[in-house]
């Protein structure tokens, strides 16, 4: 680990995923250092508004890191609270996930007041005077990280139960050392996570750009001079006095895809289909696709070809991308709209990107309210009115956004690579100083 050294001898931990350890460290399973315990068992309560809190699954994130913006509660007697309240310094395991990567992630508990845990965290409670609980969760942590708790045979259908954590060999230096290891890494960490968070800042700043700089030329244009006029609707303002609002229905042929019903398949006339899932920002998935019937008198309404601009209709409605490089039938779901060019004097990647501008804009959310669920329908999509400049300037903007967006989509792509190598030094951090790889004892902590 480049400027840290290691400890002087090293022995056989005799346990094979562990390989060497400082020759003065033990080995020992998890039940000799810590008490482990189910939560509060049954279901949940939603209905109660006060009691005792309770965590479940979503407080724990991936990262090991506590969070406490929605938590639920439960009732507990006196007897009750005895065996099942938590203590600062717990950790809390989550043993049982249907997401395999959230398996043994582990939060540190260090919250005032009265909390205790649903059955699918296990508590672990350790004696402050010999095992550090913070030093053992960056070793649970770091276990997750490398997949261990998938791999490993002791778990079963995505489970790590108590009796298998219990059994569980760990890594057991002096306590003395544990403590050196957590205040260190705790150090490290923070130093590697404010930059992570500095670099994510800067991607979202840079997609705040992308936005502005497409929001712009696809209302505004590209000549700062022109006059303007009113467009006369309310979430566009004004556009260029030369350009035109025309009826979407005017300038393409707008279509819906097949529905799929599985009933009637008959195998006759498979094609391959795009999916809502296929269609991403300026991307359509190819590979991998299902299949469903289309008949081949319907292959002028339910097929795609190069050029068409498919819309998503739901999820994130209004979601577009061009097709190109298709070489053969595709057909469409009816999660998707088609949109064909009418006439010559439109280019579908400047409708493109003033799809992406009334999506970040929120135009097709429903109702004005983000939580309800949308659906751009064929018909309210036909009734739009969107800028138009004439063809010869559409490819003009389309050419500047091409390239603005391709110089941040780089810049992100070399911070994105940045945060990934931060990520991956912060992981060799962790494994590095709890599995004693480097002694990090004498490393000053501010």
């Amino acid at each position: 680990m480049g400027k840290y050294q290691g400890y002087g001898k090293y022995k056989d931990s005799g346990v094979e995923w562990l390989g060497e350890i400082p020759e003065h460290w033990e080995v020992c399973h998890i039940k000799r250092v810590a008490n482990v315990s189910y939560g509060v068992g049954g279901e949940i309560d939603k209905g109660l508004t006060d009691g005792v809190n309770l965590l479940s699954l979503p407080n724990v994130t991936q990262d090991g890191v506590l969070i406490i913006d929605d938590f639920g509660f439960c009732e507990l007697n006196e007897q009750e609270k005895e065996k099942v309240l938590l203590q600062k310094g717990d950790l809390l395991f989550n043993w049982r996930n249907g997401s395999s990567s959230h398996l043994g992630k582990t939060a540190y508990f260090d919250l005032d007041g009265e909390w205790t845990h649903v059955s699918f965290l296990l508590r672990l409670r350790f004696n402050a005077i010999e095992s550090d609980s913070k030093y053992f969760q960056y070793m649970l942590n770091g276990l997750r990280i490398t997949g261990f708790f998938m791999v490993s045979k002791a778990g079963v259908n995505n489970t790590f139960n108590l009796n298998e954590l219990n059994n569980l060999k760990v890594i057991y230096p002096p306590p003395d050392e544990q403590k050196a290891i957590a205040r260190f890494l705790d150090y490290k960490t923070k130093q590697i996570d404010d930059l992570i968070a500095k670099k994510e800042a800067l991607i979202a700043k840079l997609d705040e750009k992308r936005t502005a700089l497409i929001s712009h030329a696809v209302t505004k244009g590209l000549d700062p001079t022109v006059p303007m006029k009113d467009s006369g609707v309310e979430w566009l303002g004004e556009i260029p006095e030369h350009w035109s609002l025309i009826l979407l229905r005017l300038r393409y042929l707008i279509e819906l895809g097949k529905m799929l019903d599985q009933r009637r398949i008959s195998g006759d006339y498979l094609v391959k289909y795009l999916r809502n899932v296929d269609v991403q920002w300026d991307f359509i998935n190819q590979n991998d696709l299902p299949e469903m019937d289309i008949n081949p008198n319907e292959y002028e309404r339910y097929l795609v070809k190069n050029g068409d601009l498919l819309v998503c209709e739901g999820g994130e409605s209004g979601r577009s991308a061009i097709v190109q490089g298709v070489d053969g039938i595709l057909g469409f779901q009816k999660a998707i709209h088609r949109l064909r060019v009418i006439g010559t004097e439109e280019i579908p990647r400047f409708l493109f990107y003033t799809f992406y501008y009334l999506v970040k804009l929120g135009v097709f959310v429903a109702e004005g309210n983000p939580n309800t669920i949308t659906h751009l329908t064929v018909e309210k999509l036909k009734l739009y009115r969107l800028p138009r400049p004439p063809k010869k300037e559409q490819q003009a903007i389309v050419t500047y956004l091409d390239h603005k967006t391709a110089e941040i989509k780089q810049q992100k792509a070399k911070i994105q690579q940045a945060i990934e190598l931060l990520k991956e030094y912060r992981t060799a951090l962790i494994t590095n100083a709890v599995t004693g790889k480097i002694d990090v004892r004498q490393v000053p902590i501010p």
